[in-house]
């Protein structure tokens, strides 16, 4: 949550500051100022000082060529410092900055290879007390293809005693990727090594992350993932599908060009890791199959019974890889509306798969999916219907998917109003509920009357405390709901409209900013925070999670004050090139939506 919010807080101040002002309002200061201080940092005594400011180089890239050069001077000077901190930063920084780079590898090379200081024995491995070297192999893992030369040393490092340094070595030699295909032999052994510091099935062990770099490097490793895929060990056989995943989504184009690795060969490998007796190996089998759409109409009929799985991990992979088999799963559609229900989640964060996501949900995973597949309306509303009159526990999904077939989805206004005033909604045999599960309920029915009734009188009083209760869950579905109902030109009274002003200015809920410049056009303010909104929707593709919020944005920047921001801001002659570009960029998105040349 906390990054979340904090990316709309940079993005705001960002674009504040392209727009020539600071936060508090007063003319910003011209960028030579600031590579002085910076500069300064770098000359001070103390050594975590100059470690600290190091951090923040890769930004001054932007602010000319003249600063840079002098910057990457210093930098370059700073890799015979003699603290190795302060070594392996200007590394790094020389890295992100595109500088030169031939004494930087040699500097963390020299620093990896230095034996460390054992501090104590676990799992049949020995743990470092010193983390200068597992830091640096973490930077030689960082500049990817460039520290292609360094592989030789990475490989020998696999045979380090000191656990962290052989895990970062694996990571580092992933990241190089298919440059490091030489380190596949070697990457084998701990993939198939489950005794290996003492292996328990989980993300944190040799084993799991030589999996993943495996995967990283391409090709060259099916015909180790295919052994693996055989291995007696379940978790071996889950890493191994896994990895054969990273593989099919990365390297598709590289795979089809080989006889030995065609589509059909990859799908007849994985298809029958479906019906494995361990949830984590169906689980990853069903993730690398998605990637497959060439052989759709193999696998549509084995992953979609693995929909009705009793482990929640093996439905939501299963959801997840026919969204992307896009509009081929059609047929699917009657058997992913009912886990639009399903809040059942599963954390990432556990097992054979933990390197790769956080917790998710059955539903999430079903909405996504449908969203992908694009059903007709005839497919899915009377499916969400059925389920709203039989009084399924909503959930934000399910009202989502509503949302997008608005237009033909009249019928659910009937028993979606009944969640209003029915404290005990019917529920399905054997559901559980929570204490406030039937206020939830309440609120995700009004959210979807918003759409369907927005002058309904009913749906203010339950949306208005929520809305202002809420306010640090962003991308909330009741935010889509008060800008529906705003667009609708329902009326809110003034106390309300100050909370919201007071509330958008503490948080930047982009929400809040998009109803406030509706409410207020002259709105100086919101209609910068909605420049802000613009551009994460242009980063990210989705902002609100839904295309009603979208869509509003893209409304408004047409918005006169918004263009003229934009407009300013692309013609500033002091800001930043990245800014005036993305200013330009937003420009040329809000025509094209809208049809202009």
């Amino acid at each position: 949550m906390k990054i979340v919010l904090t990316t709309y807080l940079i993005l705001f101040t960002f674009f504040l500051f392209c727009s020539g002002q600071s936060l508090d309002g007063k003319p910003r200061v011209e960028a030579d100022p600031y590579v002085k201080e910076f500069l300064s940092q770098l000359d001070a005594d103390d050594p975590e000082e100059v470690e600290s400011a190091l951090g923040t180089v890769s930004t001054l890239g932007y602010l000319g060529q003249v600063n840079r050069q002098k910057v990457e001077k210093r930098l370059v000077d700073l890799l015979e410092a003699p603290s190795t901190k302060v070594r392996i930063a200007s590394a790094y920084a020389l890295n992100a900055m595109d500088g030169p780079l031939e004494r930087a590898l040699q500097v963390l090379i020299e620093v990896a290879v230095k034996p460390p200081t054992i501090l104590a024995r676990r799992g049949g491995k020995r743990v470092s007390a010193d983390s200068d070297a597992t830091s640096a192999i973490w930077n030689l893992g960082i500049f990817r293809e460039r520290a292609a030369i360094c592989v030789p040393t990475l490989i020998k490092l696999l045979r380090s005693e000191d656990i962290g340094v052989h895990i970062a070595s694996i990571d580092a030699l992933g990241r190089i990727g298919n440059a490091a295909s030489v380190a596949v032999p070697a990457l084998a052994r701990d993939l198939l090594d489950t005794q290996a510091f003492g292996d328990d099935g989980s993300g944190d062990c040799p084993s799991a992350h030589a999996a993943e770099a495996l995967g990283l490097i391409g090709p060259t490793a099916f015909p180790i993932l295919e052994e693996a895929l055989r291995h007696p060990e379940p978790s071996i056989r889950a890493r191994a599908a896994n990895a054969m995943s990273t593989v099919l989504e990365k390297e598709m184009s590289t795979i089809l060009e080989k006889e030995s690795w065609s589509v059909s060969v990859a799908a007849t490998l994985l298809l029958p890791s479906l019906n494995d007796s361990d949830a984590n190996v169906r689980a990853a089998a069903a993730k690398a199959l998605g990637n497959l759409p060439q052989s759709a109409d193999k696998l549509i009929e084995p992953l979609s019974q693995l929909l009705s799985d009793s482990q929640p991990l093996v439905r939501i992979e299963a959801a997840s890889a026919l969204g992307k088999l896009g509009t081929l799963a059609n047929t699917v559609t009657p058997k992913l509306v009912p886990l639009l229900f399903d809040k059942s989640f599963h954390n990432y964060a556990e097992g054979p798969l933990s390197c790769f996501r956080d917790t998710r949900s059955v539903c999430d995973a079903a909405y996504r999916a449908l969203l992908s597949i694009q059903p007709d309306a005839d497919q899915v509303v009377p499916g969400l219907v059925s389920a709203f009159e039989q009084g399924r526990v909503l959930t934000d999904q399910s009202i989502l998917m509503l949302w997008e077939y608005k237009r033909e989805s009249h019928a659910a206004k009937e028993p979606l109003e009944r969640f209003l005033t029915i404290k005990n909604p019917v529920l399905e045999e054997g559901t559980e509920t929570k204490e406030g599960e039937y206020e939830e309920d309440s609120n995700l029915a009004a959210c979807g009357l918003a759409m369907l009734d927005p002058h309904n009188p009913k749906i203010r009083p339950i949306l208005e405390p929520t809305l202002l209760k809420g306010i640090f869950i962003v991308n909330r579905l009741d935010h889509l709901a008060l800008i529906q109902l705003v667009t609708e030109g329902v009326e809110f009274d003034e106390e309300f409209r100050l909370r919201v002003l007071e509330d958008a200015e503490k948080f930047v809920v982009p929400a809040f900013w998009v109803c406030l410049l509706r409410w207020e056009p002259d709105n100086q303010r919101a209609a910068k925070a909605v420049v802000s909104a613009l551009g994460e929707l242009l980063l990210r593709g989705e902002l609100l999670l839904h295309s009603e919020a979208e869509r509003a944005l893209r409304d408004l920047a047409h918005h006169k004050q918004v263009q003229q921001i934009l407009l300013d801001t692309a013609r500033d002659p002091t800001a930043l090139k990245l800014t005036r570009e993305r200013a330009s960029e937003i420009l040329r998105f809000a025509k094209a939506v809208s049809g202009e040349q």
